[in-house]
């Protein structure tokens, strides 16, 4: 691993009724029905360290990938979590209700698999469901109501090559106006994360945004996670806006839990 410095920059998003545009400079992405400009400015530069480039998370059966040591003292479920994927190349699509993975852990494995450790990780009062996709470990609630937001199908989802975090932007836009015709622009910012970490190009049709979420982490060049809040469909007005955060492993994964507490505090 090496030192490396990020810029964490203000995204405002400019829409225009076009059917499709491309990305100049990294900057513009594609939607199904407008064009989105990323008018981006830098806020601030920190430095972090960052793994080599070819850090990609391991595909081919995950759950069976041995892991000959591990250990959390008094971690989050979901930090632990993290950090296992983080140290072993996995990949983690995690979708949670709030405060249910904030328990604290402590665990101390040895000649272990990646499936022993989810669950010596995940606390038993609640029952999950643990699946491969794409070569992403998926974990959900197994009270994960049948009309979750992440079930949404995106009838076109088109992006040219593109930094991580401004693809995952650009597929949190798509879901909102999918869930919502009404919408037809949006404004705010987000951070930049690993500039380096280039996911793409993609073109899908009749995808659920989870399985393009798991799309966009196994392309990660430095291994990646999301984590997503599981909320209905029923009411498009009450869902957050930031329903998921994409946990490049450019850095320690604890420098992302205060902001996955706010998302899964929402």
């Amino acid at each position: 691993m090496a030192l490396t410095c990020i810029s964490q920059t203000r995204a405002g998003t400019l829409y225009r009724g076009q059917s499709s545009t491309e990305i100049k400079s990294g900057r513009l992405l594609t939607m199904k029905s407008f064009r989105a400009a990323l008018i981006i400015g830098t806020l601030g530069v920190s430095c972090t360290f960052a793994v080599s480039s070819d850090f990609r998370c391991l595909r081919d059966h995950p759950l069976n990938v041995d892991i000959p040591q591990f250990s959390a003292s008094n971690l989050s479920v979901l930090e632990a979590l993290l950090k296992l994927g983080q140290e072993n190349k996995l990949c983690f699509g995690i979708e949670t209700g709030s405060g249910i993975l904030e328990a604290r852990v402590s665990t101390d494995l040895r000649n272990s698999s990646a499936g022993a450790a989810i669950s010596a990780i995940l606390p038993n009062a609640y029952r999950f469901k643990v699946v491969e996709s794409n070569g992403v470990i998926e974990i959900r609630l197994g009270t994960t109501p049948v009309d979750d937001v992440l079930s949404t199908s995106i009838p076109i989802f088109q992006v040219p090559k593109a930094p991580m975090q401004a693809v995952s932007n650009a597929l949190r836009m798509q879901l909102a106006s999918t869930l919502d015709p009404r919408i037809h622009g949006f404004a705010g910012e987000y951070a930049s994360g690993d500039l380096k970490d280039l996911v793409g190009p993609f073109s899908e049709t009749a995808k659920s945004a989870r399985q393009l979420l798991n799309s966009l982490t196994a392309s990660s060049t430095v291994g990646a996670s999301w984590v997503a809040l599981s909320v209905s469909r029923a009411h498009p007005d009450r869902i957050p806006w930031n329903l998921w955060r994409v946990i490049e492993y450019d850095r320690p994964v604890s420098q992302y839990i205060p902001l996955l507490q706010s998302l899964l505090g929402q």
